[in-house]
């Protein structure tokens, strides 16, 4: 899936390579041109002229606390002469903070941000390149995209600007130190569903996380196919986030076992977690003991779809 957004910025038509390019920019004033861009929600690719794609890769989401720091990576596949990066927020649309000059750690600075709240730092293998958001406050919230020209030999400069997918930053007041990584509660079939619709429905209710950036994917126990589920609205609980997902399955399917699996920014030990519901090929299940070895949370779980969560 993409993401359309338009905004202003400057052009100006050069066959500079990138360093005289970067160089004529400073103390111009160009005029503004309506530019849209495609930012997809994986990693970015573009190709140039039939040469290897360049892609970009960021973290989806950053939460840190207000007054201290955040540092946002991007990590290209192949070495870029540049980095640019840009903020999105609503109403103000896209603007550029800030680039790097890889090959030199020469940092410029747009007329956005000042120094004393955004740098850039190359890092030394040559590929990633770390934003400081410096002095957080809630303002600075806001999507947080990298880019770089693609140079394609033969067309000097004048080649594609690939966007990496973006980091969503997050500032908030609260202790980060406390654990909000999801509290998982399981629900199994239905005695009513298995027996008389030859059925089975899998619910895996997420709560008392934070962010609320989360994936969950469902998958058969041996098996990396992820299969098609539903999944609900991610809701807001005081200061904390719940979702749920299902997972529907007919006939012989049913007899199989399944996992559900989450991936969000403060699972334990930045791994998934993955929940296994059990098989139903031996009759219904009266009672059943969960622990989550992320957790440590024990969920027990009735096959009347009834559930109960110890710690």
């Amino acid at each position: 899936m993409t993401k359309n957004i338009t905004f202003q910025c400057h052009l100006e038509k050069s066959t500079a390579a990138p360093q005289q390019e970067e160089k004529q920019r400073k103390g111009k004033q160009l005029s503004p041109v309506e530019m849209h861009f495609q930012i997809q929600d994986g990693p970015s690719t573009l190709w140039g002229g039939g040469h290897a794609e360049t892609r970009l890769e960021q973290p989806a989401v950053v939460v840190a606390r207000e007054k201290s720091s955040a540092s946002l990576l991007c990590t290209a596949n192949v070495k870029a002469s540049y980095i640019h990066w840009y903020r999105y927020q609503e109403g103000k649309g896209l603007q550029r903070l800030l680039y790097l000059a890889m090959f030199q750690t020469d940092v410029q600075w747009d007329s956005v941000l000042e120094a004393d709240k955004v740098t850039a730092i190359e890092a030394k293998d040559g590929y990633s390149c770390t934003l400081l958001v410096l002095k957080l406050e809630k303002s600075d919230e806001g999507v947080y995209y990298c880019a770089a020209w693609k140079t394609v030999s033969g067309y000097g400069w004048n080649s594609n600007k690939v966007m990496g997918p973006g980091t969503q930053l997050r500032v908030t007041d609260r202790n980060l130190n406390v654990g909000i990584s999801p509290k998982p509660t399981i629900f199994l079939p239905s005695i009513a569903e298995t027996t008389l619709q030859n059925a089975g429905t899998y619910l895996c209710l997420l709560e008392n996380f934070f962010p609320d950036v989360i994936k969950i994917d469902w998958k058969e126990k041996n098996d990396q196919t992820v299969l098609k589920s539903q999944q609900g609205d991610t809701i807001k609980t005081y200061n904390t986030y719940m979702k749920f997902s299902w997972l529907t399955v007919t006939g012989v399917s049913v007899n199989k076992e399944y996992k559900c699996i989450i991936k969000h920014e403060r699972n334990k030990g930045g791994v998934e977690q993955e929940i296994l519901f059990p098989s139903q090929k031996k009759g219904i299940v009266t009672q059943t003991n969960l622990i989550d070895a992320d957790t440590g949370y024990i969920s027990t779980v009735w096959a009347d779809g009834c559930a109960l969560v110890l710690l």
